[in-house]
């Protein structure tokens, strides 16, 4: 069994998340080179990664590989203890994939170069406050997402808030994370779980050559 993915994707992470949490035998490997060349289209029309290969069997999608896993791999559940938990946890996966990955796109374009378009930026900003107050809202508690034990909404979460805070860093700005308090109480607690503690220190190396070769960018008097 082997996952394919980048160092620095955050879809990837999240499940990486879980296979160490879990001590999973899952073979975590980039893609092979060959796949650039129209593989990896003919295995997963969409062009992306995470793929995890079973048997010769293609699964992808970060959510449903989230989900096979739990399914095969049944002890240690990152599951909710009850089908509202689990309900619960599914929406929190979702409110991030659904509207804080795709707020923070004009901020990692910034950050990436693209400086021609601050009306988005400023957009990005104010859509990442409002997946902010949904994450909020739908929090159980503030400890971890949904129960006092890392679940598969934190590991879909993590990786996510970890490039927003990432990139607002690199651009100097204030995200008001601390201004929800369950929000920054489950940030602060998740990061010191052992799984997601080598996951995340596993992106920041990648992303050192990177950051080697552009300085931060100081970007001042937004919202």
């Amino acid at each position: 069994m082997k996952l394919y993915t980048t160092e620095t994707s955050p879809f990837g992470a999240g499940i990486k998340i879980q296979i160490y949490k879990k001590a999973l035998p899952v073979k975590i490997t980039p893609p092979p080179e060959n796949w650039e060349r129209g593989v990896l289209q003919e295995i997963n029309p969409s062009g992306v990664t995470p793929v995890l290969e079973v048997d010769g069997i293609f699964i992808p999608e970060s959510f449903v590989i989230h989900e096979y896993l739990e399914d095969r791999f049944p002890r240690d559940s990152l599951r909710g203890e009850n089908s509202e938990q689990i309900a619960m946890q599914r929406l929190l996966a979702h409110l991030t994939d659904a509207y804080l990955s795709p707020a923070i796109i004009p901020i990692r374009g910034y950050v990436m170069g693209d400086h021609s378009d601050n009306a988005q930026l400023e957009k990005g900003i104010r859509e990442t406050h409002k997946a902010f107050s949904l994450l909020e809202h739908f929090l159980q508690t503030d400890n971890l997402g949904i129960s006092n034990r890392l679940s598969l909404s934190d590991c879909a979460m993590i990786p996510v808030f970890f490039y927003t805070m990432y990139f607002s860093q690199r651009l100097n700005l204030n995200l008001p994370l601390s201004h929800f308090k369950k929000l920054y109480k489950w940030y602060e607690t998740i990061r010191t779980d052992t799984a997601v503690d080598k996951t995340l220190s596993e992106i920041e190396i990648a992303l050192r050559p990177w950051e080697a070769a552009n300085p931060k960018i100081i970007k001042r008097n937004l919202l």
